[in-house]
């Protein structure tokens, strides 16, 4: 047997040990912090009791540092953000953001943020850059789902992000088109994109 053929059965199987372990299956505690400033309130988890130190303080730092962006006023009168805990084990956390802010011009934006953690080795980010490797195939995979869920046939848009759910991957990002104004969710499922993945993250 020629060793692509091996690797073709030995990918899906390692994803199914890394990212389907049950969303009961961890190790650690989520609390939720809340920052409250005039017109701003924003919701956000912190983790504790988790015994690899390192990676809950990591973690604990991400959240701080993805909220700050938010809690400028210099850009926003206002705010308001909460977030849901979309797949938890002890492989991985993936956390997703969501709300309305008005800038300062008196327009009301809608906030779709996520962050996903490597909580069995790193503690590190992993986002559309590090986690997909063939970026042309996924986003024809993406475009044949957007396509079967909306009805939307041409993926126009630079910035593509994601968050996991379950078995799937959820990826989000707004069109160039401004008859969409809010953000696309599109549903995939891990299992159809696991050979176009790092695991490397």
């Amino acid at each position: 047997m020629k060793p692509y053929f091996i690797l073709y059965f030995i990918i899906p199987v390692l994803l199914t040990s890394f990212f389907y372990r049950s969303d009961s299956d961890s190790n650690y505690l989520i609390d939720k912090k809340v920052y409250e400033y005039k017109n701003f309130y924003i919701e956000y988890p912190i983790i504790r009791g988790y015994e690899k130190k390192l990676i809950q303080n990591n973690v604990n730092q991400n959240f701080e540092f993805l909220i700050s962006k938010y809690s400028d006023d210099l850009f926003y009168s206002n705010m308001n953000i909460y977030f849901e805990i979309n797949k938890r084990n002890r492989n991985i956390l993936s956390v997703v953001f969501r709300g309305k802010g008005r800038l300062k011009n008196k327009e009301y934006v809608e906030i779709l943020d996520s962050v996903n953690f490597d909580m069995f080795k790193t503690g590190k980010v992993i986002n559309y850059s590090n986690f997909i490797k063939d970026d042309l195939i996924v986003r024809k995979i993406i475009l044949n789902r957007m396509y079967e869920q909306f009805g939307i046939d041409d993926l126009k848009t630079n910035n593509i992000e994601f968050y996991f759910k379950d078995d799937n991957i959820i990826f989000y990002f707004k069109l160039f088109d401004d008859f969409y104004k809010d953000y696309l969710e599109v549903s995939v499922p891990l299992s159809e994109l696991s050979l176009h993945l790092d695991y490397n993250f």
